[in-house]
Parts: structure tokens; sequence; C-alpha cells
């Protein structure tokens, strides 16, 4: 839905008089982009970032970069703004911090580490490191981000409890990893 409020922005900046769904060609342009990058692009990425989906909007659809960079940043704007902390999420992290836990996060995302940075800042969030799918190139859903955050931790599997809102990603991922 966030992708619907840049649509009047593409519009207004491409200066057409045909209303054009900049928000169709941005999910048209991450599912090609995800279909490259995953299937014929680097080997062992297993997520992709903000940039590579503008750069594939930039190939598909031959927007100019200038277009596109307002664009990507009034996404990242509009990211922050729609943030909303949940509440089940944060009562977790208070528990883990009274019980003088070390907490970590890990997403799959394709967001830039400095946009998550400052949506935890804006609400409030504290952390003992974040491990983005953008940043690593690998992901939760994947498998291959457990390893990595365990060899980072430099901690044994069973010492670490992963708590999350996917059954995949979030349950049985961690699980073959030896997670909790």
């Amino acid at each position: 839905d966030l992708f619907l409020l840049l649509d009047d922005l593409f519009n207004e900046l491409c200066d057409t008089h045909a209303f054009v769904r900049f928000s169709t060609l941005r999910v048209l342009a991450e599912r090609a982009c995800r279909e490259h990058i995953l299937s014929h692009g680097s080997v062992g990425f297993e997520e992709i970032t903000l940039d590579e989906i503008y750069g594939q909007i930039e190939r598909d659809y031959r927007i100019p970069k200038e277009i596109l960079s307002r664009l990507r940043e009034r996404e990242k704007e509009l990211e922050l703004h729609f943030s909303r902390p949940r509440q089940s999420g944060r009562a977790l992290l208070e528990l883990a911090r009274e019980l003088g836990k070390r907490v970590i996060l890990c997403s799959d995302i394709y967001l830039p580490k400095n946009l998550i940075l400052a949506i935890l800042k804006k609400h409030g969030y504290p952390t003992d490191g974040l491990y983005l799918s953008s940043e690593t190139r690998l992901s939760k859903a994947g498998g291959g981000m457990f390893p990595y955050v365990q060899r980072a931790l430099g901690v044994s599997a069973n010492r670490i409890l992963h708590i999350g809102d996917n059954w995949e990603s979030d349950v049985l991922a961690p699980a073959r990893a030896g997670w909790r």
C-alpha cells in the first residue's frame, strides 16, 4: 500500500497527463530483480537491496535516474513515517532486557541499514546487534542468516532464542540451524 503513495509523485515528476501507476512498476521491478539477482545473479545471494530494485526499474522502464532517486528517497521517508511499534515485540524485548539478555535483531528486508536504524530509534528500540538480509545478502527464509549471525556472535546455536512472526522464517528455519 505504501507504494500507492508514490503514484502521484511519479506522475508529477514525469509531468505526464496520463496517470501511470508507479506502484505497479515498483512491484513488478522487485519481482524481476529477485528473479535476476537470486536466480541468475551473484552466487550465494539470498536477498536483494532497495538500490537494486530501483536499478531494475531504470533498466526495465527507462525512467531517468534523477526521478528514481527522488522516488527512492520518498519511499524511505514513507517507510519511516508509517512504521509502528509492535507492542508484543516491545514487551518481549523489555523482558529480555530485564533478564539481562543480549538482544539482537535479524530481518529479511531489502531496506538499507541506516533506515532500519532510524526506525528503531524513532520507536525507542535498543539493540545489541542488527543483522539485515540487505546487508549480509543472506536471509532467514533461505537459512543462510542463522549460521552467519551465530558466527558473528561467537555463541553456540542452543544459546540463541529466536522470536518472530513467520512460521517458516522464524520457527522452522532457525530450528534447522539449531536455534530455539
